[in-house]
């Protein structure tokens, strides 16, 4: 699932279910998703899943529902199988607050899946604190390009530019827009 633009959607921009046992998602823009952006459940107990989500730009709307967080598993904690949520910039659209809208939920439990250095960005400035989980990450602007205008690339002085030092998961030669 690469390239493409998932916006105003009702419910979740991915959402991921048993009997999955391999798949890439990556140069996405995800926005305005009524629910959690991606989302799987009844994962927990597929050795065989290898799932890499990658160089996706996540916007979460503010909520306050059981939906809020804008990455998600709503199953048991994952022991088993394999995914990796790295190299993503994930923002809190303006009026997020702590303990509404969150960035993801994944625990130190999850020993099977790995958050490794994503950007974060709260548009509202309000949630600062990259969550523990995800190794090596960042909070900062992600200076897109033209915010306003939904061009998503990062301008000059970026964090999110060069930030990248763990290896790839999958092989990903540019962007949603082909840079």
């Amino acid at each position: 699932v690469h390239h493409n633009w998932i916006d105003t959607c009702s419910k979740y921009g991915i959402n991921l279910a048993v009997g999955l046992v391999s798949l890439n998602v990556y140069n996405n823009v995800f926005r305005g998703c009524g629910r959690n952006t991606l989302r799987w459940g009844g994962l927990d107990s597929i050795s065989t899943t290898d799932i890499n989500i990658t160089h996706n730009t996540i916007f979460q709307p503010l909520s306050t529902s059981a939906y809020k967080t804008a990455i998600t598993r709503e199953s048991n904690v994952m022991t088993l199988g394999s995914i990796k949520i790295q190299h993503n910039i994930v923002v809190l659209e303006v009026g997020a607050s702590a303990g509404s809208t969150d960035y993801h939920d994944i625990t130190a439990g999850e020993t099977n899946c790995t958050v490794s250095e994503d950007l974060y960005f709260d548009l509202s400035g309000t949630e600062t604190t990259v969550p523990a989980k995800d190794t090596l990450s960042a909070y900062g602007n992600p200076l897109f390009t033209d915010y306003a205008a939904l061009n998503f690339t990062v301008a000059t002085g970026s964090p999110a530019l060069g930030a990248c030092t763990a290896a790839e998961a999958i092989a990903v030669a540019d962007d949603y827009y082909g840079v």
